[in-house]
């Protein structure tokens, strides 16, 4: 596991940070320039959670029961791909934010 994605920020701490952005933008104690930049954070973060619900909107619609009433996953081996995709991207995402925190 690469040290990018070790950091990634889970749906429910992205959406805690989002909070936090919103908050202090709101204050309107922070300068232009940094609710220019924590704008850019949030955005990213929303960009993050939406993918997070994709996925999960993807991997519950795969989800089907076979004969028995068991669940079982469709297309794994696709899936298995998207998910490294998915991977990509998330690194990407948390290489920006980190590049923005430390401005």
């Amino acid at each position: 596991m690469s040290r990018a994605s070790e950091k990634s920020p889970r749906f429910e701490q992205a959406i805690e940070q989002l909070e936090t952005i919103i908050d202090e933008i709101e204050s309107g104690q922070c300068g232009l320039e940094d609710c220019i930049t924590q704008y850019e954070k949030g955005m990213k973060l929303i960009a993050r959670c939406q993918t997070i619900l994709n996925n999960a909107q993807t991997r519950i619609a795969e989800l089907t029961a076979d004969a028995d009433g068991r669940l079982q996953i469709k297309g794994s081996q696709d899936e298995a791909a998207d998910e490294e995709e998915t991977d990509e991207d998330d690194e990407q995402l948390d290489a920006e934010i980190d590049e923005n925190a430390e401005e």
